[in-house]
């Protein structure tokens, strides 16, 4: 924004616009008032704060890890609704206690999660057959317990993109057998 030696008031923007029906041209004054945010920076400077930029998520290497469930969120990817199941890895090594996440696409509105769903398959796993009741899945079916797990490195973007080697980032892309851990049930399960 141009501004007045004194660097205090907007300068005053002319702009000629036509009249509807006549030929002629018209000055018309435009006035831009001045703000200030709260950070004391004019609301029209050239510095924007766009806001923070969310946590990276960890990289570690390819392989079947022992994991243990954490925690569920919700959120949004790619204009899509999904539910992101959190689980910390306790397989012994560098990587143990590295929290990790298993994405799972929502169906769309008003639909039902899809038999060959990745929260539906995830469920199968953590309950040990297809879940019974059709109407609600719950988290419950994952607290308490551990998983193995397939963790794979996202390398691409959304577009398919290569990314450089510093944005790639870990996640799990399968929980290929529940190892560990009470049931809904209460009893427990050990081995595989």
């Amino acid at each position: 924004m141009r501004r007045c030696a004194d660097n205090k008031k907007p300068l005053l923007v002319f702009s000629k616009i036509p009249r509807s029906g006549e030929g002629k041209e018209v000055a018309v004054k435009k006035v831009t008032p001045l703000r200030r945010t709260r950070q004391g920076h004019d609301e029209n400077d050239d510095d924007v704060v766009f806001g923070q930029m969310g946590h990276r998520p960890p990289l570690i290497p390819e392989a079947e890890y022992s994991a243990g469930f954490l925690r569920v969120e919700h959120g949004h990817v790619m204009n899509r609704e999904r539910w992101f199941l959190y689980f910390r890895v306790v397989t012994p090594g560098d990587c143990i206690g590295t929290e990790l996440y298993y994405s799972c696409p929502c169906p769309l509105r008003g639909q039902a999660f899809g038999l060959s769903s990745k929260l539906v398959a995830a469920a199968t796993v953590a309950l040990g057959e297809v879940p019974k009741r059709r109407d609600r899945l719950s988290s419950a079916m994952f607290k308490g317990k551990q998983f193995r797990v397939r963790v794979r490195t996202v390398k691409r973007d959304r577009d398919g993109t290569l990314r450089p080697p510093g944005d790639w980032y870990s996640v799990i892309d399968k929980l290929i057998a529940w190892e560990a851990g009470a049931t809904i049930e209460g009893t427990t399960r050990t081995g595989r």
